[in-house]
């Protein structure tokens, strides 16, 4: 993810960290610029971004970049599956758990790997689901009707 997209003056990172901390309910004073309500968010970003709406480009890139999210977003879901059964599948057959492990062992070993691919997966997914949001409220705030199609 870029940090910043000089040509249109929009610092995405910042943008959105600000988004995410306005909508955490116990958000901590960590340096980054705080609104509370998103009332405060919406004004700000007309106030910053509103002579962007007009500019195509401008408008482009924040549909580009929902997309390029949501396909992330379906690559990872599409290929945890497989890669779950592959990382268990490695793991039955190469290691020589007859050996060392009783089959319940190796079955608990086998589950805690799926649930850790899992738990990796879900909060990355739930990451990407935020930034398609964000991206969502930024095209819905500046209100340009051919971005508004795409949501």
């Amino acid at each position: 993810m870029e940090a910043k997209n000089n040509a249109y003056g929009f610092d995405y990172l910042a943008e959105y960290n600000i988004y995410k901390k306005m909508r955490k309910q116990d958000a901590k004073d960590d340096g980054i610029l705080y609104v509370t309500e998103y009332s405060d968010w919406k004004a700000r970003i007309q106030k910053n971004y509103e002579q962007q709406k007009e500019n195509e480009d401008f408008c482009h890139f924040l549909v580009q970049k929902k997309r390029d999210i949501e396909n992330l977003k379906k690559q990872v879901e599409i290929i945890s599956i497989p890669l779950v059964l592959l990382a268990a599948t490695a793991y039955f057959e190469v290691v020589p758990w007859k050996e060392k492990f009783s089959i319940e062992e190796a079955g608990i070993v086998i589950l805690a790997m799926i649930f850790g691919i899992a738990v990796v997966v879900a909060r990355d997914i739930q990451r990407w689901r935020d930034q398609t949001e964000f991206l969502e409220d930024i095209m819905q705030v500046l209100g340009d009707k051919e971005q508004n199609k795409y949501i």
